[in-house]
């Protein structure tokens, strides 16, 4: 019987699909959403940029952060240019768990959500998006 269970989980490639298109679709939604949100939320989202001492144009960062989340969300969940998608969507998270440091948000509760995106990304710069997956 294990042998069984065995065999049926060790397909990786279809793990790394499920991983994909999961996350990716989870990052779209998050990208429309702030897409959706308009002028007050793009402006929220673009001062994160202050923590590296970009201050101009906060609207511009906004609406960078919520089209990289939304379409290379879109990437990352189909495995087109795959690599790219990771190193935007692992820059972005990685403005926002500076963002939330900065602001001494709860750790477990708040911030190690983004943390955890930058893990992800940065690993799946290296594991690249396996055989299922549209290349680029």
């Amino acid at each position: 019987m294990t042998a069984k269970i065995k065999e049926f989980f060790n397909k990786p490639n279809f793990g790394i699909l499920l991983f994909r298109v999961l996350m990716g679709a989870l990052m779209m939604g998050h990208g429309i959403f702030l897409l959706m949100g308009g002028k007050s939320t793009w402006v929220h989202v673009g001062k994160a940029m202050a923590h590296f001492g970009i201050v101009s144009y906060p609207m511009f960062w906004g609406v960078a952060a919520a089209l990289v989340q939304t379409v290379c969300g879109l990437f990352f969940a189909l495995g087109l240019f795959f690599r790219i998608s990771c190193f935007l969507l692992l820059g972005t998270m990685f403005v926002a768990f500076m963002s939330h440091w900065y602001a001494h948000d709860p750790f477990f509760t708040v911030t190690s959500h983004s943390l955890k995106l930058v893990i992800a990304f940065a690993a799946f710069l290296f594991i690249g998006p396996g055989d299922y997956a549209v290349r680029d």
